[in-house]
């Protein structure tokens, strides 16, 4: 394990080698190209811009603290260092800028110890679910709830713990991890951070919750003590109203915060990552939209903070920067270089106060997160599957004892182009290593996104039959257009097109499949009007230069506005997402040539998997099933009289296929000689999948 994390280093240093050389070149060729006076004017005008902006905001700070890391490859070396290769950082004090790590033993444990270690744990949560009545109230079902149990398991005080959840297309992952979330928060850390040991005597918990009540002023001037930022009114984590009734209950109650008392029991402190701007956006959303249950059963918006840059806009108010200009409003500090100052003391305040911190990986290796005063205790790494380990490891160096990796291998990878990184192992994600090693995964495994048949084929070819559908998705994804086979809930509409590389492009595209999107679409908005309101369909691609086909076309026959509530995309954009109606268009149709990277199994399941009522697969049948998975698919189609050909003139094609005469039982698919032509050359597409 040691050598293989020493590879890890090795890829990341010739990986960072590369991105060097290429950037110099760049540089070199954009020089070469300006004329020197011109050059020397944009960039005084750059570093103007960029004076200005630290001097307004200080928002650089966040990046250019001392001893900053500014790359993503050198935070993940960092990580690699202080979580492995420096043998101080076993000792349980701190070391340069980071705090012990009790994860390194559960990272570097030889695989069958790693099963040893955590069997007699993963056995003891098999059949242990909460039965709280409010999670089943809220419709979590019982993987969801063994769940929240490995979230209250108790932890041996020198070791730490990983808990891995695979969470297939559709069966909640977001809402488990919000109840995860909740159920932390209840929960409170095995040490204060100077007041010695929380007490775990029952009988105190109950004395506790019944102490008299806090009247409501003095609840609020606490409140407002520890959370100066919130005078504008927008109380994020108003506390709940104590309820005296329930002494006996598991969780204890919720108190509001009082700043001025250190001998209080503190609260969780957690983080939460995603490999992506966009995946940790969509968690934050969630939390401030729809809240967390606390103790009593309600809901409320705990104190959260999103660190990072490019924040999407509706989360914008619970930014760092929002929360930093909100706070400084009260400072009294009106020069320039006090104001910086202070605004980045009031960062760090805020990541020691909010009660979850959601930062992506990369983010999370900057100096900002080393000033803090207090540690994490658990870690909570949405999208784990996607993200290179160095990069997992990055948030692990901050003393947390328990980490959440939630995710699905069998969905995209994380992005390596370096074949030379590929070599030594970079692109393995820690959860796909973990597993491999026999370490216990707890698999969701109800879905509630697609129709039944839909959810078919990808349970069985990726999940061994592992899904099943949850209450009611037969009612709620049963739509009058299925009355037409053509138009789902699943259907294959076999185009034999051509497809084409663009001058000056690397990737490809498919006129044909463009065209019988667009004669899809036109004929689903005519006959149901209602799927004429945007974000109900998405069009979907594994090439870049389909989707800018797709899109230039439907604007061109559909009009700018019509277009633009139609949602086209690449397979590796669109993951975690769904629509109601989704299209995929395979492109590859060269039936003398290979299919690239469609064959691969992991974007396939993506694929198929986006569409919530409807999902409509157009593809050249024969070139397709030159890969096992698609081979299989297509032969699943056909048994279940779901393929169909789809030729010019679509929309000819179309009235023959939802005329009311149409009998899909009597489409040709026995058609002497067929059978014989698709299984002609298995022996040939064996040896290309080898």
């Amino acid at each position: 394990a040691v050598k293989t994390f020493a590879l890890n280093v090795e890829a990341l240093k010739t990986f960072a080698k590369i991105k060097q050389d290429e950037a110099v070149k760049k540089d070199a060729s954009k020089a070469s190209a300006l004329k020197p006076e011109a050059s020397k004017t944009e960039q005084s005008k750059s570093e103007g811009k960029k004076a200005e902006a630290v001097s307004d905001s200080g928002a650089s700070c966040l990046w250019c603290m001392p001893g900053d890391s500014k790359t993503q490859t050198d935070r993940q070396e960092a990580a690699l260092e202080a979580l492995v290769l420096r043998k101080q950082f076993q000792s349980q004090e701190r070391c340069g800028q980071y705090r012990s790590v009790p994860l390194m033993r559960t990272l570097l444990l030889h695989p069958p110890l790693m099963r040893a270690h955590m069997e007699e744990r993963h056995l003891a949560l098999k059949h242990r679910a909460p039965r709280h009545a409010e999670w089943e109230r809220r419709g979590l079902n019982f993987k969801q709830r063994q769940v929240l149990a490995a979230a209250t398991f108790p932890v041996p005080e020198d070791d730490a713990c990983v808990t891995l959840i695979q969470g297939p297309p559709g069966t909640g992952k977001t809402r488990t991890i919000l109840a995860l979330l909740s159920v932390l928060l209840q929960s409170q850390p095995s040490k204060t951070n100077a007041s010695g040991p929380i007490s775990r005597d029952v009988t105190a918990q109950k004395n506790a919750l019944l102490r008299p009540a806090m009247p409501k002023d003095e609840k609020e001037r606490n409140w407002r003590m520890a959370s100066p930022w919130l005078v504008s009114g927008y109380a994020r984590n108003q506390p709940p109203e104590p309820d005296h009734k329930k002494a006996g209950k598991v969780w204890p109650e919720v108190a509001p915060p009082i700043v001025l008392d250190h001998s209080k029991d503190r609260k969780l402190h957690v983080l939460v990552c995603a490999p992506s701007n966009s995946a940790l956006d969509e968690i934050v959303g969630r939390i401030i939209t729809t809240g967390l249950v606390d103790a009593g059963g309600g809901t409320y918006i705990p104190s959260i903070v999103r660190v990072g840059v490019n924040a999407h806009h509706s989360i914008a108010s619970v930014s760092m920067d929002t929360l930093a200009d909100q706070r400084m409003q009260t400072s009294q500090q009106q020069q320039l270089g006090k104001r910086v100052v202070e605004k980045n003391r009031a960062r760090i305040n805020i990541l020691d106060e909010s009660a979850i911190v959601c930062s992506t990986l990369a983010f999370s290796g900057s100096s900002m997160f080393r000033m803090m005063a207090r540690s994490f205790d658990v870690v909570v790494i949405d999208e784990a599957a996607q993200a290179v380990e160095p990069s997992t490891m990055v948030p692990l160096c901050y003393g947390c004892k328990q980490v959440f990796l939630v995710g699905d291998p069998i969905q995209l990878p994380a992005t390596v182009l370096s074949d030379r990184a590929k070599d030594h192992g970079y692109d393995h994600s820690m959860f796909k290593r973990f597993q491999m090693a026999g370490y216990p995964v707890n698999i969701l495994n109800v879905q509630y996104r697609m129709h039944p048949e839909i959810r078919q084929f990808p349970a069985r070819e990726f999940y061994d039959e592992g899904l099943e559908d949850g209450p009611n998705v037969v009612q709620d994804t049963e739509r009058p257009w299925h009355t037409h086979p053509c138009y789902g809930p699943f259907s294959w509409l076999d185009v034999r097109g051509k497809e084409y590389t663009p001058e000056g492009s690397g990737s490809k595209a498919n006129l044909d499949e463009a065209e019988a999107a667009l004669a899809i679409i036109k004929d689903l908005m005519l006959r149901y009007t209602e799927l004429r309101q945007p974000g109900l369909i998405a069009v979907i691609s594994p090439y870049k230069e389909q989707v800018r086909l797709v899109k230039t076309l439907f604007v061109a026959q559909l009009g700018k506005d019509m277009a633009q509530g139609i949602d086209v995309n690449t397979i590796d954009g669109f993951q975690g997402r769904e629509k109601l109606i989704a299209i995929f268009s395979g492109v590859r149709a060269d039936d003398k040539r290979g299919i690239g990277f469609v064959r691969d199994v992991r974007r396939m399941n993506v694929g198929l998997t986006r569409g919530r009522s409807s999902m409509i697969v157009l593809g050249h049948a024969r070139v397709l099933r030159k890969a096992g998975a698609w081979r299989r698919l297509v032969r699943d189609s056909k048994s279940r009289r779901a393929l169909f050909p789809f030729p010019r003139p679509f929309d000819q094609t179309i009235a023959r296929l939802t005329a009311d005469a149409y009998n899909k039982e009597e489409e040709v698919y026995s058609e002497e000689g067929e059978d014989e032509e698709w299984e002609d050359d298995d022996e040939a597409e064996e040896e290309e999948d080898a």
